[in-house]
């Protein structure tokens, strides 16, 4: 099972910013490296749901753009008389 889950939390780190990939894929090796049972669960567990953060974070900034990108074009328009 781990193997399934160590390959499922690596494509979700490499989704991430190249900033933050090192410091996930650091937490993933350790965790790999420990011994199947609660602690390593635990382990891959606490990266997925930092993974999951790191998700809604990127959502919510995509969002955001393109808010102030449709808002600084309807100022554009009502400038330009549209």
């Amino acid at each position: 099972m781990s193997k399934t889950v160590i390959h499922e939390l690596k494509l979700r780190i490499w989704k991430q910013p190249a900033k933050k990939r090192p410091e996930y894929m650091s937490n993933l090796e350790t965790a790999a490296q420990m011994e199947a049972g609660p602690e390593q669960d635990a382990a891959f567990s606490a990266i997925a749901k930092s993974l999951d953060r790191a998700d809604a974070l990127g959502v919510r900034r995509a969002k955001r753009k393109e808010a102030e990108l449709k808002a600084a074009e309807d100022k554009m328009r009502q400038e330009m008389g549209f």
